[in-house]
């Protein structure tokens, strides 16, 4: 690890007052979440590319809906 690097875990972990491993699983937690919501995304977008895998979706997604009574 270089100096730099450690010398943010470093601060970060004393802002958040805990470990530095703790802080470095945060951020790996974080990244994953990050990666996860941005994969979703392209897939939703290659999804709207194709008009009827987009609308077969859509349908689905009306079909199973069920209110919750919050306007």
């Amino acid at each position: 690890m270089d100096l730099e690097t450690h010398a943010q875990l470093k601060q970060l972990s004393e802002e958040r007052g805990e470990s530095i491993i703790d802080t470095i699983r945060a951020a790996a937690h974080e990244l994953q979440k990050k990666r996860f919501l941005e994969q979703s995304a392209r897939e939703l977008e290659r999804l709207r590319q194709d008009p009827v895998a987009w609308a077969d979706y859509i349908a689905e997604g009306e079909s199973t809906y069920v209110a919750d009574g919050i306007d």
